[in-house]
């Protein structure tokens, strides 16, 4: 019997174990005024999962910079502005600027074959056009803290990829986090 660890067993395992530890770290959040329940939570740490760069590893450090690792690539965020809709709703928004590298083991812009007269496939197969996606991103996004502890959030993102010659796309992300 073989061992196989991949990545997103990797990235699985390591979540774990910092879960068993977090309850030693965690500041008790603060119950809000709003109509929804929300909670205050004030952690410079935040680590769960969600789905950013495929299946990810997400974070936050000191409620300024959003991380994710996941099966498909990395990313990472500053957020430079947020803000309350108002004080009845249990949102809190946020407006961040970043970067993302994908690894991408797909064929683009023209890689692959052809049929020849007798209908069997040929493939050619032309590594200039195998490359890892990079860029940067725009996200704006919704946070919730919707337990003590514990916050989810929603993003959607305009990004340019650079090796598309600039070629502008949108990308969007959900997640949930534990405070440390």
């Amino acid at each position: 019997m073989k061992l196989r660890i991949t990545r997103t067993g990797s990235l699985v395992v390591g979540c774990i174990l910092v879960g068993f530890n977090a309850p030693l770290f965690a500041d008790e959040g603060v119950r809000t005024n709003t109509s929804v329940p929300s909670y205050i939570n004030n952690s410079d740490y935040k680590v769960g999962f969600g789905f950013d760069r495929g299946f990810s590893v997400v974070g936050q450090l000191y409620n300024k910079v959003n991380l994710s690792l996941g099966d498909d690539g990395i990313a990472a965020d500053y957020i430079f502005l947020t803000g309350k809709f108002n004080q009845k709703l249990p949102f809190t928004w946020y407006a961040s600027v970043g970067g993302f590298y994908d690894w991408d083991k797909s064929c683009h812009n023209g890689c692959g074959g052809y049929y020849d007269n007798n209908g069997h496939w040929h493939s050619h197969h032309d590594s200039d056009h195998y490359f890892n996606d990079y860029g940067v991103r725009v996200p704006f996004g919704l946070d919730w803290n919707f337990a003590s502890r514990w916050d989810t959030y929603v993003q959607l993102a305009p990004v340019i990829n650079i090796p598309d010659d600039f070629d502008v796309d949108f990308q969007a992300a959900i997640g949930i986090r534990y405070s440390l």
